[in-house]
């Protein structure tokens, strides 16, 4: 699986959209499964290939069966989207990354949005398996004021954690 992620930090929430490329090969896998950590789950789409996932468990892993019945494509693109509530007036925060759990995984790219009234700063030491990456960013889908930060997740047996410090500014 090859994943790229998106992170949105807006004043009251964090979001993530990861997007999933698979390349499926072998026997028909039962389904999917996500570390998510603290992350609250929102959607997984296309949802046509896909039965309804299994509630999060303790380990913070979300299962997601595939549809009995339903012929699964060599290649599967997919898009995860979760997100994590701050607390009102937060100034610092920390994020663990969602995780796909597959035979093998790409490191995958971050992409940091600060939402336009958003004051970023990265800390170093809450900075958890990301290394700072030169890649040029995507154009953003909805037009930005500030510039992004990439990011490589190292890919390591460690959950990858994103975290700094904010300020939310009057718009």
């Amino acid at each position: 699986v090859e994943p790229q992620q998106s992170v949105d930090v807006e004043p009251r929430q964090i979001r993530i959209v990861t997007h999933l490329k698979y390349r499926l090969r072998g026997s028909r896998a039962a389904g999917l499964a996500f570390q998510l950590g603290g992350l609250k789950f929102d959607r997984l789409s296309p949802e046509d290939l896909l039965d309804a996932p299994e509630p999060v468990g303790d380990d913070g892993i979300l299962r997601v069966p595939f549809r009995q019945g339903v012929a699964l494509p060599a290649e599967l693109d997919l898009k995860l989207e979760t997100h994590q509530p701050l607390a009102e007036g937060a100034e610092q925060f920390a994020v663990i990354l969602p995780r796909p759990l597959a035979d093998s995984v790409a490191p995958a790219t971050v992409v940091v949005w600060p939402a336009d009234n958003v004051e970023l700063s990265p800390q170093t030491g809450l900075l958890l398996g990301l290394s700072p990456d030169a890649t040029p960013a995507p154009p953003p889908l909805v037009p930005r004021q500030q510039r992004p930060l990439v990011y490589r997740d190292l890919g390591g047996s460690e959950p990858a954690q994103l975290g700094g410090l904010l300020k939310v500014k009057p718009r």
